[in-house]
């Protein structure tokens, strides 16, 4: 599109002028939307959160879509010039810099667009001679569950420990960075599964249809990954590790079936949705857990 708004108009203006259209026309055509990333700019009323969503959805948005339209309507103008007058000075410094920041632009543009393709993975675990850990697991994996499909991280040093399946706060929130930053010691001595819920971090496709996001249909899904977990790695009960909200999933999942689980551990547990605990709002240990056995 960039392009032909260049080679149409004939002038740089077309750099200008195309991507504002292009945004101006976006703009409009999403203004019924609702949602975080896509419906109105709220950089005063919503603090951080307006800040990130505007990052994420306009900035993003101007990077992978405005950026290369730039680049097409600057490369449109040079070709529709060069058919109309005689050839410039090819040395001139002019044309020189000009063509470097074309370049220079176009292999930017391309090392992004691989690795926006390029498959996400985490690392594997290591011995201490550098080499992959016989019997170990590191992946991400993405699986059915509730006729959607979610997305996990798996990682520990043996495939033959128990399972501890991680329930992330929110609802909305993902910690897969979280979990490989500051729980990587947990994976001596359990197989530790990351789930991102329906709707978060790369379960993001799943969130429509937004009425299947209820607390019910979260503990239906917990219960489902836990049979997959179970299946996969032939365990009959697991271990749950729930994080705020993700305490009340732990809960009534292992009320709904206390035989799948083994224990569940609570960290910054939150006792219901109107009333956070006073752990949760005057204590700052986001990582104490308090381990609660089934009985």
């Amino acid at each position: 599109m960039g392009t032909l708004a260049g080679w149409w108009m004939r002038s740089r203006w077309a750099m200008l002028l195309a991507p504002a259209v292009f945004a101006g026309v976006f703009e409009l055509t999403r203004m019924s939307v609702d949602g975080p990333l896509v419906d109105g700019i709220r950089l005063a009323s919503g603090g951080t959160f307006g800040l990130l969503a505007f990052i994420l959805g306009r900035g993003l948005h101007a990077v992978l879509a405005l950026l290369p339209m730039l680049l097409g309507s600057a490369l449109g103008a040079g070709l529709a010039r060069r058919e109309q007058s005689p050839a410039r000075n090819p040395r001139s410094f002019g044309v020189i810099s000009r063509r470097v920041v074309a370049v220079v632009t176009a292999v930017a543009l391309a090392a992004l667009s691989v690795g926006l393709v390029r498959p996400a993975g985490t690392d594997p675990i290591l011995t201490a001679a550098g080499e992959p850990l016989a019997d170990s697991i590191a992946e991400l994996d993405r699986i059915q569950v509730g006729g959607q499909e979610q997305a996990m991280m798996i990682r520990g040093r043996s495939t033959d420990n128990p399972v501890l399946l991680f329930l992330a706060g929110g609802p909305g929130g993902t910690e897969l960075g979280a979990m490989r930053r500051h729980a990587e010691s947990l994976e001596d001595d359990f197989v530790v599964v990351t789930w991102d819920q329906r709707g978060t971090g790369k379960s993001y496709g799943s969130l429509d249809p937004v009425s299947t996001l209820t607390l019910d249909q979260a503990v239906s899904d917990t219960v489902e990954v836990t049979d997959y977990l179970r299946d996969r790695f032939g365990q009959d009960r697991i271990y749950l590790l729930g994080q705020s909200y993700g305490t009340i999933l732990g809960v009534l999942a292992a009320q709904r079936h206390p035989e799948l689980y083994r224990a569940t551990s609570a960290s910054d547990r939150w006792s219901t949705p109107a009333r956070p605990t006073r752990s949760s709002t005057e204590t700052p240990l986001p990582w104490r857990a308090e381990t609660a056995t089934l009985r």
